[in-house]
């Protein structure tokens, strides 16, 4: 795998896969908060 931005840090794309993880997790958890607040 031949990276296209060879001048980029890897520590740039460490956070912002971080920061895409946390989103995730973060959308996740405000869904099923969001069911459980909802009265069936």
């Amino acid at each position: 795998m031949r990276r296209r931005s060879s001048g980029e840090p890897r520590g740039c794309f460490r956070m912002r896969s971080c920061t895409g993880v946390v989103i995730l997790i973060g959308s996740c958890y405000l869904e099923s908060g969001e069911l459980l607040v909802m009265p069936h």
